[in-house]
């Protein structure tokens, strides 16, 4: 009996049943994947990470640099009085030619004269550490921190435009694709009540009560309502391609997305200069093209230091090793001292660069101001773009209810036989009814897609 449980324990989630998979997806989640996958964005992410590295290499330019280095000198020949370590008068003798001569500190094969007699030849090693230490450079340096600074705030706020962008890009395909979805479902209705409306002429073409002229009439409607669905079913696979490409993730057909709540329709809860406002202090386009003025005032004062002399700290320690590549305190020598530099002429390279910048410089002044302008223009019209549409979601509403109505009436007076002609009154009626029901359909998706482009201009949209 035990066994028998536990087989059973073991074998029964053998044959359960699989989990199953994701058959609906939501705008939430479809921002998500696609701020994984957008290349903008991720092309932003790096921007934003070399502009970080480039203000951190700015910021090294301020301290001093250790450097050392490692010489090797070979020497193969003869030494003469006018030569390497020749002799030099008086009664010194053989100066030698320094650390690893082989004639260092011996009189040894040494000729009347003090210089060494035939050919010789010597190795020599020597290592010196040295350092450099900027003292001025007419503000190269300080401008050049405030260059990559400034780049690195631009960065940010180019990654939150690109993050912002790629968010209405996906809510707005989203929406589309709900939208061309209710919308072949209208045309679908539409369809299947001409399709009722083509039979009951059929019917009453057979007993007189219609014409053969009715019969062609509704056909036609037939026909070109049946049209009317194969374009609809084409934008919604188009639509749901354009997802696709936006989130960066193939949508299989058994997806399904979820509906967006509308909500109570309303107009902004802020004035049109409350939102102008907000959008001169948030908009990440608007705050990175606002930066680009204090980059081009930093590419005046970097062209300005050209002008300057550089003065540098300069410090060195050093040791000659000699052949057998070893440290003796009689072979050491540091220095130190301050060196000044100053180009004098340069043709008209200076001035040329002073004059390029100044004109980058009023460049970039008026490309704020045609930026602010398009971004505040934008904003107002999408503030009364809202506007706008909540009163047409209110008067869609009441064209949809008036027209229900009339089609209602219509079919009763039908049935109970008091409708002359038939045929035009049905058709027009039901043509103003399929006509309100797709007018309530885009007033509510213009209103959702308003309402999201008036948040990404005022930099407050989110996943």
């Amino acid at each position: 009996m035990y066994r028998l449980v536990l087989f059973l324990l073991l074998t029964v989630p053998l044959f359960a049943e699989p989990t199953e998979p994701l058959t609906v997806l939501d705008m939430d989640e479809a921002v998500r994947l696609a701020l994984e996958n957008n290349l903008d964005v991720r092309i932003a992410e790096a921007a934003e990470n070399a502009a970080e590295a480039a203000d951190w290499s700015a910021m090294s330019n301020f301290f001093p640099r250790i450097s050392a280095s490692v010489t090797y000198l070979k020497f193969s020949g003869a030494y003469s009085q006018y030569g390497i370590g020749g002799y030099t008068g008086g009664s010194s003798g053989y100066p030698s030619a320094g650390p690893g001569d082989p004639w260092w500190g011996s009189d040894e094969g040494l000729d009347g004269q003090g210089a060494p007699q035939g050919n010789i030849e010597f190795n020599n090693y020597s290592t010196t550490i040295s350092l450099t230490q900027p003292i001025f450079n007419g503000g190269a340096i300080y401008w050049g921190k405030v260059l990559a600074s400034v780049g690195e705030e631009m960065a940010e706020f180019q990654l939150i435009a690109a993050r912002q962008a790629a968010i209405l890009a996906v809510k707005q395909t989203y929406l589309d694709t709900l939208r061309a979805q209710e919308l072949l479902a209208v045309q679908r209705t539409n369809e299947e009540n001409l399709t009722k409306h083509v039979r009951t002429i059929l019917a009453n073409l057979d007993v007189g009560l219609a014409s053969r002229i009715d019969l062609l009439r509704a056909e036609s409607e037939l026909a070109a309502a049946e049209k009317t669905v194969i374009s609809a079913e084409n934008i919604v696979w188009l639509t749901r391609v354009n997802l696709s490409d936006v989130i960066g993730v193939e949508l299989d057909r058994e997806i399904n997305l979820a509906p967006v709540e509308v909500g109570e329709p309303s107009e902004p809860d802020f004035s049109l200069e409350e939102a102008l406002e907000h959008a001169r202090s948030t908009n990440p386009g608007l705050s990175a093209v606002h930066r680009s003025e204090r980059l081009a005032k930093a590419q005046v004062g970097l062209a300005a230091s050209a002008f300057w002399p550089k003065v540098n700290l300069q410090a060195g320690y050093g040791w000659s090793q000699g052949e057998d590549l070893e440290f003796s305190d009689d072979n050491d020598y540091w220095s130190v001292g301050v060196s000044a530099s100053i180009d004098i002429f340069t043709s008209s390279q200076r001035v040329a660069d002073m004059a390029q910048a100044r004109a980058e410089e009023r460049k970039t002044r008026l490309e704020i101001r045609l930026t602010e302008q398009t971004i505040l223009t934008g904003v107002e019209a999408a503030y009364l773009g809202l506007t706008e549409q909540v009163a047409q979601i209110v008067v869609s509403g009441k064209q949809l209810e008036a027209a229900s109505e009339a089609l209602d009436l219509m079919e009763r007076m039908y049935a109970q036989g008091l409708v002359s002609d038939v045929e035009a009154d049905y058709l027009e009626i039901n043509l103003a009814y399929h006509l309100a029901r797709l007018g309530k359909v885009s007033a509510r998706y213009d209103y959702l897609a308003a309402r999201e482009n008036l948040a990404s201009l005022m930099g407050e949209i989110e996943p």
